[in-house]
C-alpha cells in the first residue's frame, strides 16, 4: 500500500501469445512468427512461457532461437537474440546489444519502430525510447556505458556471436 493507506492497484497487460514447443524448423518458426505476431508487444509476450536458465548464465555462448523454442529456456542474450530475431522476420530492423557496467553484464533488444523511432524490447516488456537514432537509443537505454556488443542476427539454426563493438559518445566520464 501507500503511505496513505490507501491500497495501489497495479495492472499488467500481456499480450496472448503460446510460443509453439518442440523441435521446429526455421519453415516452421517464420511461418509462426507470420501467424501469431503483429507488433513488438506480442514479441514481448513470448518470454513470458520461458523459464530464466541461471545455470546457463556463465556460459560463454547464446543457444540459438530454435534451442529457445525447444527449451523454452535461456538467459537475457537469448531473450535479446530471439527477440530481434523474431522482430527482423516481421520487417523491423532489430538488434541484440551487450553491454557492460561496473556492476552489471546484460543483452537486449534494439529495434526501429514503423515510425522509425528506436525501442527496446527486454524480457516481456517494450521500453518506448522514441530515439531518432540507433546511438541515440544505446545513449537513452543504458546511459553509463560507451562500449556495446552487437550480436550476429544469425539464422534461427545457429548460434549467435558477437558480430561487432560500437563505442558510442556518451557514458561515465
Amino acid at each position: 500500500g501507500n503511505p496513505d493507506g490507501e491500497q495501489w492497484q497495479v495492472d499488467f497487460t500481456f499480450s496472448d501469445v503460446n510460443p509453439p514447443t518442440g523441435q521446429l524448423t526455421k519453415e516452421q518458426l517464420d511461418q509462426w512468427i507470420r501467424d501469431n505476431l503483429n507488433n513488438p508487444e506480442d514479441v514481448a509476450a513470448t518470454w513470458n512461457s520461458w523459464s530464466y536458465d541461471y545455470p546457463h548464465m556463465m556460459d560463454a555462448f547464446a543457444y540459438s532461437v530454435l534451442e529457445v523454442f525447444a527449451t523454452q529456456k535461456g538467459v537475457c542474450r537469448e531473450d535479446a537474440i530471439t527477440n530481434a530475431y523474431m522482430l527482423n522476420e516481421m520487417g523491423y530492423e532489430a538488434y541484440a546489444i551487450a553491454y557492460a557496467e561496473p556492476d552489471t553484464f546484460h543483452v537486449t533488444s534494439i529495434f526501429k519502430d514503423k515510425d522509425g523511432k528506436w525501442n527496446m524490447v527486454e524480457y516481456n516488456k517494450v521500453h518506448q525510447l522514441e530515439a531518432e537514432s540507433f546511438e541515440e537509443a544505446l545513449a537513452e537505454a543504458m546511459p553509463a556505458t560507451s562500449n556495446f556488443w552487437v550480436w550476429s542476427n544469425s539464422q534461427p539454426d545457429q548460434r549467435a556471436y558477437v558480430e561487432k563493438i560500437v563505442r558510442t559518445r556518451h557514458g561515465l566520464q
